[in-house]
């Protein structure tokens, strides 16, 4: 995305202010969430058309197609079925979470402290802090009520993530073996927290790192985190060539072992089904070769310390199928 000077950072940083300065009046905790105000409702509705502001930049800067009436004119965006609906499908993140992580919050119930603020957003009268953002902006006076903190954190939090969003920002974590606290997944807030999704953890060490090679576990866990942290396409190249070394040499030591010789001839000179490698080398060889030899050892430090970067999750693939070691041989 091509943008310029960003405008909506600073707006969202003043309602972030003043709803901390709240905090100094009202205690935010689980039983206090229904506790309303005019001002609260009035940083609800402030923090509400920054919503539709955004979320319209967003619609155009990933080229959002124009939209028609019934007779066939163009017409306005709405900023919820037509923005949030189209970034949704591109994106995915009416699926996002947030985590708040405000020091001078209270909140004990994991409802509380994980927020999805833009699920439903996308439908016309769904999200409940659209629903109270529409009846106090038409009907203060008998609204009021829904003008309390918890719609505020609602609808702060779906701003906070849409500007997330707008930043775009890819993040290099460097050669480390624990990406998570290298990344700051406040990214400038004072109240709230991206989820994360380590992507180079549950995975099935095979050789090349794919999508296929994550866990089922973690594919669900990265449809909900904004961030997922990510082995770099150089240090896959690196897995990949020293899984192949250390490969070579425990078949060239494989081929001169006697054992070897014996287990082939036991099974007219093939392995076992279902049997690989990995299996195989600890029942031929012993389990002391491996303590000993570690020939996976240097592929096993190449995948722990491999270069790593945070990327935005924009429903991408997380890993291409394949790394080209031909284009890629020099990383």
């Amino acid at each position: 995305m091509t943008k310029t000077f960003n405008h909506f950072w600073p707006v969202y940083k003043n309602l972030e202010t003043e709803t901390l300065e709240l905090a100094n009046y009202i205690q935010f905790s689980d039983d206090q969430l229904s506790v309303y105000s005019m001002h609260i409702a009035d940083l609800l509705v402030r923090c509400s058309m920054e919503i539709e502001a955004i979320s319209k930049e967003l619609y155009k800067l990933t080229n959002g197609p124009k939209v028609y009436d019934i007779d066939g004119k163009e017409r306005q965006l709405y900023f919820d079925t037509d923005c949030l609906a189209y970034l949704d499908k591109q994106w995915g993140i009416c699926a996002r979470k947030v985590m708040i992580t405000a020091t001078r919050f209270y909140f004990i119930n994991e409802e509380f402290q994980t927020l999805q603020p833009l699920k439903n957003a996308d439908k016309r009268g769904k999200a409940k802090w659209k629903k109270a953002y529409q009846a106090v902006k038409h009907d203060r006076k008998n609204s009021i009520k829904q003008g309390n903190i918890n719609n505020l954190l609602l609808a702060l939090a779906a701003l906070y993530i849409l500007n997330v969003y707008y930043k775009d920002n890819r993040i290099d974590l460097g050669e480390t073996n624990n990406p998570e606290q290298v990344f700051d997944s406040r990214f400038g807030s004072e109240i709230f927290s991206v989820t994360v999704a380590n992507a180079t953890v549950d995975i099935e060490l095979n050789g090349k790192v794919t999508y296929k090679s994550l866990s089922m576990k973690k594919h669900e866990e990265c449809k909900e985190a904004i961030y997922i942290i990510r082995l770099t396409d150089s240090a896959r190249v690196e897995i990949f060539k020293t899984m192949e070394w250390a490969n070579k040499n425990i078949i060239k030591t494989l081929e001169g072992s006697e054992a070897y010789k014996k287990y082939l001839l036991e099974n007219n000179g093939q392995w076992k089904k279902g049997e690989n490698i990995y299996t195989l080398v600890p029942k031929v060889l012993g389990s002391d070769y491996i303590k000993t030899v570690n020939p996976f050892g240097r592929a096993f430090g190449a995948f722990i310390y491999g270069h790593k970067e945070a990327i935005l999750n924009k429903n991408q693939s997380i890993y291409e199928n394949s790394v080209d070691l031909d284009e890629l041989n020099n990383c």
